[in-house]
């Protein structure tokens, strides 16, 4: 992979994350960048600490239409509710991807094997078997963005589906690791969000064979306002949904998602508060077995101080 400031006449293509803290972040990249191709994935609670309100944060997503010209393309998740409070009717040249909305490209028999996620891949009522060696329907959503856009720059579906079959998965990235005593570790420490610990937690309920173990950190990213404490109780449902048997909380800012979960019915007992490696060692060890999964569900910036540590002593 070429990094970009070694970019040349010679180079095709380029892939170019927009990354948002704060109104006109998108604006300013689109202004330096000028993408031809550009993809609204999701819009789901996320930098409200710099954009203060739900409100704001989808007019600084909307913003990744700013400086579009007419042959310019874009690309949007037809099933996401947000993106579908923007105006794109000034948008020239659009397309849609999807699962359930009638989409442009559309992924439909979904299944979860051990090798990651079979699909059927519909484009212009034509259809294609694919495979994406990874876990949870937002990966899912990751693959047909992909595929639409680099098959509108002129590759060729079934090309394109055959290198998405042997994609390398990234290191903490929604990972399943063994773990000693031949437990399943289920590795999603890169970030956290809503969304991606929704996505996670429903990966661990679909996965996870026998016991489940949750352990989860807060949300960064979203500051500490009503939207946030209802982020926190809409997780604890999840954790509920999952059928966790085990909650543990890895930060402060996190407990909410305990509060709430015993609230729901879950027992004091299988609620744990671990703030150091030491604790979560002292807390997973005598209850791993080859019929456990635990799922590790928390942003990098703890994971710097906390999973390197704990890694070590609980995977094989």
């Amino acid at each position: 992979m070429l990094k970009f400031l070694e970019m040349d006449d010679q180079t095709d293509a380029a892939v170019i994350e927009m990354g948002l803290l704060k109104p006109g972040d998108v604006s300013l990249a689109c202004k330096y960048f000028q993408p031809t191709i550009r993809i609204l994935l999701n819009i789901d609670v996320y930098h409200l600490q710099g954009c203060k309100t739900m409100e704001n944060y989808i007019k600084a997503k909307a913003e990744i239409m700013d400086g579009m010209k007419t042959e310019d393309l874009l690309i949007i998740n037809a099933d996401d509710h947000n993106i579908k409070k923007i105006d794109m009717s000034h948008v020239a040249q659009k397309m849609t991807f999807g699962i359930y909305e009638p989409a442009d490209y559309m992924a439909k028999e979904m299944e979860q094997t051990d090798k990651g996620i079979r699909f059927m891949l519909v484009y212009k009522n034509k259809e294609y078997p694919a495979l994406i060696p990874g876990y949870g329907k937002h990966n899912l959503y990751n693959a047909l963005a992909s595929i639409a856009a680099v098959h509108q720059i002129g590759l060729d579906i079934e090309e394109v589906i055959d290198k998405l079959s042997k994609f390398q998965h990234l290191e903490s990235h929604l990972q399943l690791l063994p773990g000693i005593k031949g437990c399943l570790i289920i590795d999603d420490s890169w970030n956290n969000t809503p969304l991606a610990m929704e996505g996670a937690l429903n990966v661990l309920k679909d996965t996870a064979k026998g016991k489940k173990i949750a352990a989860l950190g807060s949300f960064p990213q979203i500051g500490r306002n009503q939207e946030a404490k209802e982020q926190y109780r809409y997780m604890a449902s999840k954790v509920m949904e999952a059928k966790a048997d085990k909650l543990i909380i890895l930060d402060e800012k996190a407990k909410e998602i305990a509060v709430n979960a015993r609230k729901m019915g879950m027992k004091p007992n299988d609620i744990h508060y671990c703030y150091t490696e030491h604790a979560v060692y002292k807390t997973l060890n005598p209850i791993l077995d080859s019929n456990t999964a635990v799922l590790f569900k928390f942003s990098k910036i703890l994971r710097k101080s906390l999973f390197k540590l704990i890694k070590s002593k609980i995977m094989k």
